[in-house]
């Protein structure tokens, strides 16, 4: 118990020091997450990658699982700020994946969406779900692979079996957001890999509403990419003209 109240004034008194070499913006989302001095220490060591440090809280009863403001966990800052060698220090030492924080991000989902494959990895490798859904708007990693606009990344999930079909709390498939920021050659990439242009969101739209009404949602789509998407769908009978819909 003593040794675990050192670790905790060391994070109060001490964190400018224990945080050397991160950068300013990294600290303030420290703070902001971990203004206690019990996980603002054990989120400091993590951050620095101070494994041996780590390993000592831990063994004093700490829960690496334990949460901050918002229901974040020191893995889940990790990967929304992209610190890979944190990520792994924290998977390594039993901190959870697919644990949510109040908005429903998790280590899984940043994962997915910074495109890193060696985190991504790393992240299934400790029990990543890759059909985990976020508990805000219901959408599952391929969603996030999407916004990473990285195809290995998508392409690692599917392998992974991710459900390609899956919708989110509009209705809307993964496929639907890559049209809607105008990643065309994504679009083919899942349709290659059997997506479904067929399924409707709650509003009865489909991925064609997407491509025929395209610069309300992404600006300036790549329109080669647009053009073989639509010759494709044409090909496979699937074309028609989709009308807007309030």
């Amino acid at each position: 118990m003593i040794k675990f109240l050192q670790y905790i004034i060391i994070g109060i008194v001490m964190h400018g020091s224990f945080a050397f070499g991160l950068s300013e913006g990294y600290k303030k989302r420290l703070d902001k997450y971990f203004p206690n001095g019990e996980i603002r220490a054990f989120a400091y060591a993590a951050s620095m990658g101070d494994g041996k440090k780590v390993k000592e809280i831990l063994a004093s009863g700490y829960n690496v699982n334990q949460t901050g403001a918002g229901g974040m966990t020191p893995l889940i800052l990790s990967t929304m700020l992209a610190n890979r060698d944190a990520a792994i220090l924290l998977l390594e030492n039993g901190a959870d994946p697919n644990q949510q924080s109040d908005e429903g991000s998790s280590a899984m989902s940043y994962a997915a969406r910074n495109g890193d494959m060696r985190t991504l990895e790393a992240v299934l490798k400790h029990g990543g779900n890759v059909n985990l859904r976020n508990k805000k708007n219901k959408s599952i990693p391929l969603f996030d692979a999407v916004y990473s606009r990285s195809i290995p990344i998508i392409k690692l999930l599917l392998d992974r079996a991710s459900k390609i079909d899956s919708q989110d709390n509009s209705g809307d498939t993964a496929m639907v957001h890559a049209a809607g920021t105008g990643r065309y050659d994504i679009v083919m990439f899942l349709l290659d890999a059997g997506a479904n242009p067929k399924i409707e969101n709650k509003r009865g739209r489909t991925l064609l509403y997407i491509i025929q009404n395209i610069d309300q949602w992404a600006g300036f789509p790549d329109e080669a990419d647009r053009k073989k998407v639509i010759e494709r769908l044409k090909n496979d009978g699937f074309w028609r003209e989709e009308k807007q819909r309030q």
